[in-house]
C-alpha cells in the first residue's frame, strides 16, 4: 500500500535519528575495530560485551572493558585510536539502513525538522552524513564531541531540540539501543525503538517499537507526537 502524499503540517514538529543503526548500518564495521583493537592490546573483544555496550560513548566502553584504572589520556587515546580503525572500515561495510532514505525523504517533505543525535565523534557523524547524501535536509548534527555526558543521558538530545528551535515534546527519537531509548526519555521525549541490532522484544521500553524502517511515515510520526 502506497503512503499518501501528506502536506506541510503547520506544527513545529522533529525527528532525531540516532546514527549507528538508524542512519548507517554500522554495526559490523564497529565490532571490527573493537575486536581489532582488542587484538593489537591483547584483551579479547566478545559479541556479548558488544551487545552490553551497544550505545555508550567511549568514556564509558573503555573502562567497561578495560578496568576503571584507566586514566582519562588512555581512554581518549584508546577511543581515538579505535574510531580511527572504524573510519578504514567504513567504506566497504557501512551502508544506510534499508527504508531510511525513504523515511528521510517522506518527512522532510511532510515539514518535519531533522537532526541527528549520536554519541559517536563528529568525524563518525560527518561520515555518516556523505553516506546518506542527505544533508542539506538536517537542521543540525549532534555529536558525542558536542557534549559532557554521553547517553543514557539526555544531553545530546536535548541539543538536538535546542538546535531545531524546539521543546523536547515537540520531538520524537528513533532509536536502535537501549542506552539511546533511556537518554530520550530522559530527555522527556518520545522515542520510537526500531529492531536493528536488537530483537524488537528488548525495546520495550520505546513508545512504539517496529521492526523496520518501512514501518514508519509522516502519519506514525505525527500521531506519536500529537495523540
Amino acid at each position: 500500500m502506497s503512503v499518501p502524499n501528506i502536506p506541510p503540517s503547520s506544527a513545529e514538529l522533529g525527528v532525531i535519528f540516532d546514527m549507528d543503526g538508524v542512519l548507517v548500518d554500522s554495526t559490523a564495521a564497529h565490532f571490527e575495530a573493537f575486536h581489532e583493537f582488542g587484538k593489537r592490546i591483547g584483551v579479547p573483544f566478545t559479541r556479548d560485551f558488544f551487545l552490553r555496550i551497544f550505545g555508550l560513548h567511549n568514556d564509558e566502553i573503555f573502562p567497561l572493558w578495560l578496568g576503571n584504572q584507566l586514566t582519562r589520556e588512555e581512554v581518549t587515546r584508546f577511543a581515538s585510536e579505535k574510531e580511527a580503525l572504524y573510519r578504514e572500515l567504513a567504506p566497504h561495510h557501512v551502508r544506510p539502513v534499508n527504508g531510511v532514505l525513504a523515511l528521510i525523504d517522506s518527512l522532510a517533505n511532510a515539514g518535519f525538522h531533522l537532526a541527528v543525535g549520536s554519541s559517536g565523534p563528529r568525524q563518525n557523524v560527518e561520515l555518516a552524513m556523505e553516506v546518506t547524501g542527505r544533508r542539506s535536509l538536517f537542521s543540525t548534527t549532534v555529536s558525542g564531541d558536542d557534549v559532557q555526558r554521553g547517553k543514557p543521558a539526555p544531553d545530546i538530545f536535548l541539543k538536538a531540540a535546542i538546535g531545531l528551535g524546539l521543546r523536547p515534546d515537540q520531538c520524537v527519537v528513533i532509536e536502535d539501543a537501549l542506552a539511546g531509548i533511556a537518554a530520550a526519555h530522559a530527555a522527556e521525549m518520545k522515542v520510537i525503538g526500531i529492531a536493528t541490532s536488537l530483537p524488537i522484544q528488548s525495546l520495550g521500553g520505546a513508545n512504539l517499537a517496529v521492526q523496520t524502517m518501512s514501518e514508519l511515515n509522516p502519519l506514525v510520526i505525527r500521531k506519536l507526537l500529537t495523540p
